[in-house]
């Protein structure tokens, strides 16, 4: 369950950088001049967040690619 709670954290974490970006900056936008309007990286994670294993004592080893 603790993994599966740090994944509803990390959407929510990321879906609030992303308004304040935003917020902040304005939309970004493509080599198209599209905007872009949802967020375009994605948060990996390794060890025992990736393999559903997470406990209280785990850290959380994630990579975050654009």
């Amino acid at each position: 369950y603790l993994t599966w709670l740090a994944e509803v954290i990390l959407e929510k974490v990321t879906e609030l950088a992303w308004q304040q970006c935003v917020h902040k900056y304005g939309y970004p936008r493509t080599r198209d001049k599209e905007v872009v309007t949802e967020p375009e990286f994605v948060v990996i994670g390794y060890g025992k967040v990736g393999g559903l294993e997470l406990s209280y004592s785990s850290d959380l080893d994630l990579v975050f690619l654009h």
